[in-house]
């Protein structure tokens, strides 16, 4: 076992060491690593205000791989792509 610090709320705890090696052991428990994973990705704030069921949102989610966008009504409009910069793309088709 090996002692560690929680990322997001600094609260000491002990972790296998394997786990340690594996680049775990990073967060105290679910709960504190769902809080650093929503401050990172904004996916639970993104989800309330899509105006869907849960089941729609996250079947979008896995089929297109990104952050689906619903209008006012419910429909599907598109996605916004995780972790993806158009701009040197955008900055090409304009030469």
């Amino acid at each position: 076992m090996t002692d560690r610090k929680c990322q997001c709320c600094g609260v000491s705890f002990r972790a296998r060491t394997a786990d340690v090696k594996r680049g775990w052991a990073k967060f105290c428990s679910k709960s504190c690593k769902a809080k650093k994973q929503e401050k990172r990705t904004g996916q639970f704030r993104n989800y309330l205000g899509s105006g869907v069921d849960r089941v729609t949102y996250l079947h979008y989610a896995r089929e297109y791989g990104g952050i689906p966008q619903f209008d006012g009504r419910g429909e599907y409009v598109g996605f916004t792509a995780v972790g993806f910069d158009n701009t040197e793309h955008q900055d090409h088709e304009r030469s």
